[in-house]
């Protein structure tokens, strides 16, 4: 079963990322115009000005299931962090709308938790903690522990708040495997109607798999050494006819990187070579030989090791195995999200927040949010 992360994983990672950039090219020196310094000011804002931000979100953001709320106090603490962020990407503190927009964000994800929490406990699945250290040492182990560190701290979440978090997103794996899986079946039929649908995607195209000698010509080179260039092809070419060993003569005389293979250029397709090229290889049969050839890298000596056909790829047992394999995953996810969203319709969620004004789209605010964890993929 391929676990799922959640997305505040994810997010903390890339934002760890984005904190700490590769430097920019040095610019020279202007004079500082004093919007610019304006600006700067607000890139790190103090407190004081973080709470007045923070003013627009009401004690009592919403209410839920029987009578259980989001406060205005703890959707603040998780906008903190993200204010100071937005402000150093942005050179401005955010507007009251788009603080509304994070409020409303977080206030939903952690609704939509709450929610799924009480579904896994009446289901009798339970949150195991060795599920959250297992997920977090997997995670430091392919993004390291401190770009990790970094992604806490830029999403405002202590160690333990992240372990409960990746805990509680493979108990709603569990649930998923356990309740949702079963239910899912994919006929036949379904798969050869996306073997149809897709028929494209399992072409194999025409490939040549060649190998080449080059002399290689300079750009600018003059008509003299053009006709040295082609001369040297022209007796590599004889010596080939005269019995030589191809990879060998490569190794000893070509001028491309692949001589180190013996001019071993692998498969390759129409379209990946120049045309010269490309039309003197697809021309050959396998263990053919071409003439000189000209490209504008030089000259080249082409030998033809195999030539496939285009073909599509059967539907046998194990294509099917891999169709039925996709459209599982994708019909979990869509009975994932039609679950979820009848626990939110159940769940009396009642938000206590203006509805924002139209406006144009603007970047998004970080915030240290505890998201909807994704679907997961089936096994």
């Amino acid at each position: 079963m391929r676990r799922f992360l959640f997305t505040a994983v994810a997010c903390a990672v890339a934002v760890a990322q984005a904190a700490d950039p590769a430097p920019a090219p040095a610019k020279p020196a202007a004079p500082p115009a004093p919007k610019a310094a304006t600006a700067v000011s607000v890139a790190v804002p103090d407190a004081a000005s973080i709470e007045a931000v923070l003013s627009a979100i009401p004690d009592i953001v919403a209410k839920y299931g029987d009578n259980k709320t989001v406060s205005g106090v703890e959707i603040k603490g998780k906008l903190r962090s993200g204010i100071t962020m937005y402000a150093q990407k942005m050179g401005r503190l955010p507007g009251s709308n788009e603080v509304l927009n994070g409020t409303r964000q977080i206030a939903e994800s952690m609704i939509t938790q709450e929610l799924l929490l009480a579904k896994l406990e009446a289901d009798g699945i339970k949150i195991d903690p060795a599920d959250g250290q297992k997920m977090l040492a997997e995670l430091e182990a392919k993004n390291g522990k401190e770009q990790i560190e970094k992604g806490m701290q830029a999403q405002g979440l202590t160690r333990d708040e992240l372990l409960k978090q990746l805990a509680f997103s493979m108990a709603v794996d569990k649930w998923v495997m356990a309740k949702i899986k079963p239910q899912v079946k994919v006929s036949d039929d379904a798969v050869a109607a996306f073997y149809k649908e897709k028929n494209q995607e399992f072409q194999k195209p025409e490939e040549v798999r060649a190998s080449h000698i080059l002399v290689k010509v300079d750009a600018g080179a003059d008509a003299a050494a053009k006709a040295a260039a082609k001369a040297k092809a022209e007796e590599i070419l004889k010596q080939l006819k005269g019995g030589a060993d191809f990879a060998a003569l490569a190794k000893e005389k070509s001028d491309c990187p692949s001589k180190s293979q013996g001019g071993d250029l692998g498969a390759f397709a129409r379209g990946s070579m120049v045309p010269e090229f490309e039309t003197a290889a697809f021309g050959l049969k396998p263990g053919e030989m071409s003439g000189v050839v000209e490209t504008k890298f030089g000259y080249h000596v082409i030998k033809c090791v195999e030539h496939r056909q285009a073909e599509t790829t059967p539907l046998d047992d194990t294509l099917k195995g891999q169709i039925r394999t996709v459209l599982e995953r994708q019909e979990i996810e869509k009975a994932f999200r039609a679950a979820r969203t009848d626990l939110r319709e159940k769940g009396k969620i009642q938000m206590f927040l203006p509805e924002p004004p139209p406006r144009p789209a603007a970047a998004a605010m970080p915030a240290a949010a505890v998201p909807t964890p994704p679907p997961p993929a089936a096994k």
